[in-house]
């Protein structure tokens, strides 16, 4: 794949943008973690520096400029994020419902509803890419598995990611 790493300059505009978003107790949590806002965004460069990190970003939306310019359309509304939440959490309330009664069309649409979330909370052209990443880490028994399992019921991880990749054409393993 031949892509672009992210320049310091796009590392710093992400940078100055997610400071305005913070309050001034995220700003302090910052600090407490990594010792000052200086080396969290020393760090945050480290991480979008990396070839792996680019290729993640292009995957997901596309182009570096248009994950760039993801990032920057955020405006820190914790209201609208607190909503997006809650819908993802409708949305695999309603695959734990699919998967109790087998209800194939219920998880279809359950996919195409978690991946419009998606699209919205991330900020991006298409959530097929990350919908699948979901899915692998779901799939591989992920750390998440067992609080998934125990949020949604026991198997609801698994039978997410199997919606995932039947909706999507992909091969759906054991």
């Amino acid at each position: 794949m031949n892509f672009e790493l992210f320049t310091e300059e796009d590392i710093q505009k992400i940078f100055d943008h997610t400071l305005e978003l913070q309050t001034e107790e995220d700003k302090k949590l910052l600090v407490e973690q990594y010792g000052s806002l200086e080396a969290f965004r020393k760090a945050l460069a480290e991480t979008m520096r990396t070839e792996e990190y680019a290729s993640q970003m292009i995957q997901l939306y596309g182009s570096k400029d248009k994950a760039v310019a993801a990032s920057l359309q955020s405006d820190g509304d914790r209201g609208a994020w607190k909503e997006q939440t809650d819908e993802t959490d409708r949305i695999y309330r309603q695959f734990a419902r699919a998967m109790e009664t087998g209800d194939a069309k219920l998880a279809e649409i359950s996919v195409r509803e978690l991946a419009e979330n998606s699209k919205n909370m991330f900020r991006m052209d298409n959530a097929r890419h990350l919908l699948l990443k979901i899915a692998e880490d779901y799939l591989n028994h992920s750390a998440l598995e067992k609080a998934t399992d125990e949020q949604y019921g026991a198997g609801v991880t698994r039978f997410i990611g199997q919606a995932i990749r039947q909706y999507y054409g992909e091969a759906v393993g054991p």
